[in-house]
C-alpha cells in the first residue's frame, strides 16, 4: 500500500514539475521546489512573495490544480489510475471537499469583488487560490488577504481548521 501511495505522490510531483517548467515562467529549480511544496502541502516557496512572485495565471492554475489534488485521499487517486475514477464521485468526503471549496471560493470572490479588491477575474483567481491553499494547509499565496473584508478572512480561518481529506497530504482536522 505504501509503495502504491508513494507512486501516486511521485506521479503528481513529476506531472506538476513538468507543467510548471514548460509554461515558461519557472526554471527547473523553481519548478521542482514548488512541486515538492505543493504535493506535500508544505507551501515553502523560493520567493518571498510566494507564488505571487510569478504573476502568472498559468502558474496559479497549475498550482491550484495540484493543491486541490493533494488534498484528496490518495487511495482515490490510485483507484482512478487503475480505471475506477467514479470513486471520486461516490466518496462522500471528496464530494464535501469539492462543495466546500466551490462554495467558499464563490462567496469569497463575490465578497472581495464587492469590497473593491479588483476585477472580477482577479478576485476569482485570488479567492480560489487562497481558499484551496488554506483548506489544504499548503500556505502558498498570491494576494494579501489581510486587506480582504472580515467575512472572507473569517472564512479562511474556518477553512484552516477544517483541512483537507483524510488520506491526503493536507493538514487540519480533516473533512471526514
Amino acid at each position: 500500500t505504501a509503495k502504491l501511495l508513494w507512486g501516486v505522490y511521485l506521479l503528481l510531483t513529476l506531472a506538476e514539475t513538468l507543467l510548471l517548467k514548460f509554461v515558461g515562467k519557472m526554471d527547473w529549480f523553481d519548478s521542482i521546489c514548488h512541486s515538492f511544496a505543493t504535493v506535500a502541502t508544505g507551501g515553502f516557496s523560493t520567493h518571498t512573495a510566494s507564488v505571487g512572485a510569478f504573476d502568472s495565471v498559468a502558474v496559479d492554475a497549475i498550482i491550484m490544480l495540484f493543491m486541490f489534488l493533494s488534498g484528496i485521499n490518495f487511495s482515490l487517486h490510485h483507484s482512478a489510475l487503475t480505471g475506477r475514477p467514479v470513486r471520486y464521485l461516490k466518496d462522500p468526503e471528496c464530494r464535501a471537499y469539492c462543495l466546500i471549496l466551490a462554495g467558499c471560493g464563490l462567496f469569497m470572490t463575490l465578497n472581495i469583488w464587492v469590497g473593491g479588491y479588483g476585477t472580477l477575474a482577479r478576485c476569482l483567481r485570488d479567492a480560489f487560490f487562497t481558499g484551496i491553499s488554506v483548506l489544504t494547509t499548503t500556505g502558498f499565496c498570491t494576494a494579501d488577504f489581510d486587506r480582504w473584508p472580515d467575512a472572507s478572512r473569517l472564512l479562511l480561518v474556518i477553512l484552516m481548521f477544517v483541512g483537507a481529506c483524510a488520506g491526503s497530504t493536507g493538514g487540519g482536522m480533516k473533512i471526514v
